[in-house]
C-alpha cells in the first residue's frame, strides 16, 4: 500500500502537468481529472516511487556540488596558467590569446596606484 507520502512525490514528479487532486491519507483519496492522462493505479504509483526518490537526490547532491565547485572561469584560468604560462604550452591561437591576456593586465595592473597619473 503506498503512503502517503509516496502518493504525494510521486503524483508532483511524475504527474505535475496532470489535473488531479489529493487532500487525503490514501489511494483511495486520489480525484482524477486529467482526460489526457490515465489515473495511475497505486501499484504504479509503488513502482515509481524508487525512481522518483533516485531522482531527487541526484538533484540535491548534483546541486550541492554545484555550489560547491569553482567557478568555470576559475577553472579555465587555472588551467591556462599552468598549460600555458607555467608549462609553455603553445599555438598560433594559444599565442594571440596569450597576447590579447598580457596586453589587458599591462594596460589594468593589479596595483592601481601604478596608474592614478593617467586617471
Amino acid at each position: 500500500m503506498a503512503s502517503t507520502k509516496q502518493i504525494k512525490l510521486v503524483l508532483q514528479e511524475k504527474y505535475k502537468d496532470c489535473n488531479y487532486r489529493f487532500d487525503g491519507l490514501t489511494y483511495s483519496d486520489l480525484e482524477w481529472y486529467d482526460t489526457d492522462t490515465e489515473k495511475p493505479t497505486e501499484l504504479q504509483i509503488e513502482n515509481l516511487w524508487d525512481e522518483v526518490i533516485s531522482n531527487i537526490n541526484t538533484t540535491l547532491y548534483k546541486g550541492v556540488r554545484q555550489d560547491k565547485y569553482p567557478a568555470i572561469e576559475e577553472l579555465v584560468v587555472a588551467l591556462w596558467e599552468k598549460l600555458v604560462e607555467t608549462d609553455g604550452l603553445t599555438s598560433e591561437l594559444i599565442q594571440n590569446i596569450q597576447s590579447r591576456r598580457n596586453q589587458v593586465k599591462a594596460d589594468n595592473p593589479k596595483d592601481l596606484g601604478t596608474r592614478q597619473n593617467e586617471v
